[in-house]
């Protein structure tokens, strides 16, 4: 016996019968009259080369084979039916995966809302999330592990598009119990005895602010070094020191204050970073447009933010 001579229909029948004990009211149910549902059961044991049935003119059992291959069977036919329920949701555009790379201050407030807001237009849509380096989040995209990506661009990455969507300016940011918290703007270059606190020397940020120190004359003793942005901040609120941060990065919390800076400017650009050799599925190009939504809306946000002096 080969398995792929089983007939589907015989499945089927052998399960109504042996779900209802009766072939009058299987039959009954799958529309079909006894005397077919009863050859499709027969057809179906002499393939498998066994009784699953016992019938008496008066009951209908199952033996013992019979119930150990109704269990398997119906284990099958549910993993059959949830695999042509998938292939018709994803057929219909309703189904699948975007897989987004970011960095880790978008990961952590921008792609939440656009989760939220991409409900609605993305039915049964499966979303991951890589958040790393700007430089490792482009790679992603480039190599087309992820369909698209949100970063700032240190460098141009061949074989890749960037579309620019918001400046997002570096501020100073210290714990609420920091002498400077009650400032609303600082210069920069007064702070040279202060306690920093930077991000890691592969940190595509840490490039840009010493970049942009070097051209304003400004040398700031590093103290202390974090890898990721969470862990500067975890060390700026427990008042080990003040550091430089994007303000998408440093929101404000009760523990920290954020802080303008009169004598430094520094921002990112934060864009759409996508392939030019892979078009978006549908869902992946609904899910970008949230992204971007929701970047603007962030930006907007902490602008509002910054003009009442929220600290």
């Amino acid at each position: 016996m080969k398995q792929n001579d089983l007939d589907l229909n015989q499945l089927r029948a052998f399960l109504e019968v042996a779900d209802r004990k009766s072939f009058r009211r299987a039959a009954e149910e799958l529309c079909i009259s006894a005397p077919a549902l009863s050859r499709r059961v027969e057809l179906l044991e002499e393939r498998l080369g066994a009784r699953l049935l016992a019938r008496t003119s008066r009951s209908v059992r199952l033996t013992e084979v019979g119930a150990s291959y109704r269990d398997r069977a119906r284990a099958a036919l549910d993993d059959l039916d949830a695999a042509t329920f998938f292939v018709r949701r994803t057929a219909a555009g309703s189904s699948g995966r975007v897989t987004v790379s970011c960095i880790p201050s978008v990961a952590s407030g921008v792609i939440p809302k656009a989760l939220l807001a991409a409900e609605e237009g993305l039915p049964g849509v499966r979303v991951r999330v890589i958040d790393d380096s700007a430089a490792i989040a482009i790679a992603k995209v480039r190599d087309g592990e992820a369909d698209f990506g949100v970063a700032f661009l240190p460098e141009p990455v061949a074989e890749t598009v960037f579309d620019p969507v918001v400046e997002d300016p570096f501020i100073l940011v210290v714990a609420k119990s920091h002498r400077l918290a009650t400032h609303r703007s600082v210069r920069l270059a007064s702070l040279g005895d202060e306690t920093w606190i930077a991000l890691g020397r592969n940190s595509g940020n840490r490039h840009l602010v010493n970049r942009a120190l070097a051209d304003h004359g400004i040398y700031l003793p590093y103290t202390h070094e974090a890898a990721h942005i969470a862990s500067l901040l975890a060390l700026v609120e427990a008042g080990i020191g003040i550091a430089l941060l994007p303000r998408l990065a440093a929101r404000s919390n009760a523990n920290t204050r954020v802080i303008k800076l009169s004598d430094f400017s520094l921002a990112r650009t934060i864009g759409i970073v996508s392939s030019p050799a892979r078009r978006l599925s549908p869902h992946a190009e609904v899910f970008r447009n949230r992204v971007e939504a929701s970047l603007r809306n962030a930006w907007v946000s902490d602008r509002a933010a910054s003009r009442r002096g929220d600290r």
